[in-house]
């Protein structure tokens, strides 16, 4: 198996298969769900072709379904896996409108390909959905690189939609959109996601409260960090709340970062960045690591002043 150019991979899926997968998503608005992929691979010198014939969907007890996370159980997987005599292909999942794959999407390839050494071929199917009416396929092949021998690594490959077997009518079927105010749905739901995956101590992401700001179409994201630092030769924990705020002109303005007490009663703006810093689906992961390395690098130096004292209510 050599890593094809994405013109040269093409996808025949079943008619009745899409079908069951667009029904799928559209019984859960605003919310991820999705299914495993199976059927055949067939290659030659040229050209790839990845048959999907069949779609297996997890009951609500077999899968965790939320805004911006969708998992399979592992021990349901592996169960269907040992029944099913076609070969497995990949997952798909809905996205709420946010488009294709995510940086947590990615390292569940990687984990994959460091899981099952006898596979070197994966992909993932994301019918991105901006409405009940307007959905879209975007697809992504996954090589294993066996150039690199360190560490599990892969060649990503998109589909262009030309090389489906059939064009979904519903991608251009188009219904009247209603502009958000302020940030978007679609760009905060994708900043939940990245902040779980980005963030260890944030295990799902219910962690992550959503609320209106003070002003009116502002909005604010806030999560719990336990800060560690340094006071008289010792080690202080300081368990804070951290807090992004949206604009209401969004893209415009400025991004707040704030640290808070727990208990939200002292609040105090730590970073600025100017909101076109994340004006786009693709710059949400390096906008949270930038928020990462405020976090962890400038952070401790200013609770190190009698802020912390402040924060855990000393004073």
């Amino acid at each position: 198996m050599h890593s094809y150019q994405g013109e040269s991979i093409f996808i025949q899926i079943d008619q009745d298969v899409y079908d069951e997968m667009v029904k799928e998503g559209l019984q859960w608005p605003r919310i991820e769900t999705g299914g495993m992929l199976f059927g055949n691979l067939i290659e030659d010198e040229n050209h790839l072709v990845i048959e999907i014939l069949k779609t297996q969907i997890p009951s609500d007890e077999n899968c965790i379904r939320e805004s911006a996370y969708f998992e399979i159980n592992p021990d349901y997987a592996k169960q269907i896996l040992s029944q099913e005599e076609l070969d497995y292909l990949g997952n798909w999942h809905k996205h709420p409108g946010y488009g294709g794959p995510s940086h947590g999407d990615h390292q569940q390839i990687h984990d994959f390909f460091l899981n099952n050494p006898h596979l070197d071929v994966i992909l993932t199917f994301i019918l991105n959905f901006h409405s009940e009416r307007e959905y879209e396929p975007i697809i992504e092949v996954y090589f294993r690189e066996k150039q690199n021998m360190v560490e599990t690594s892969f060649i990503t490959r998109s589909v262009p939609p030309s090389n489906l077997s059939f064009t979904p009518t519903t991608i251009h079927e188009r219904t009247p959109v209603i502009r958000e105010k302020g940030v978007s749905t679609d760009i905060l739901s994708r900043v939940k996601h990245e902040l779980v995956n980005i963030f260890d101590h944030l295990s799902a992401i219910h962690d992550i409260q959503d609320y209106p700001g003070q002003a009116p179409d502002e909005k604010v994201l806030s999560f719990p960090y336990q800060c560690q630092i340094s006071h008289l030769d010792q080690l202080i924990y300081v368990n804070l709340m951290i807090s992004i705020s949206f604009p209401p002109e969004f893209p415009k303005g400025k991004l707040y970062f704030d640290i808070s007490s727990e208990d939200m009663s002292k609040n105090f703006t730590f970073k600025t960045h100017t909101a076109e810093t994340l004006n786009d689906m693709e710059l949400v992961h390096p906008f949270l690591s930038l928020l990462k390395s405020d976090i962890e690098d400038d952070l401790p130096v200013l609770l190190e002043k009698p802020l912390w004292r402040v924060i855990q209510n000393n004073l």
